[in-house]
């Protein structure tokens, strides 16, 4: 998870990933990287059914893990 995070991050500086900002749901995205956390009983998600928003759903997602792994 970590790794996958690292080398997402290092091709978005070296090779100047597009950023695809389209409707996606952060709810949803944050509850499926909770899902994948190891202790993901610690992480209690409080938000509405659907949180829809305009970013990437995958730096979102990069975002969402970095967040939740550096409070662990």
């Amino acid at each position: 998870m970590v790794i996958d995070r690292c080398n997402q991050a290092v091709r978005l500086d070296t090779q100047g990933q597009a950023i695809e900002q389209q409707s996606c749901d952060a709810a949803a995205i944050l509850r499926d990287v909770c899902q994948g956390v190891p202790d993901a009983k610690r992480v209690a998600v409080t938000a509405p059914p659907q949180m829809m928003v305009q970013s990437d759903p995958v730096l979102m997602r990069v975002m969402f893990a970095n967040l939740i792994e550096n409070a662990r």
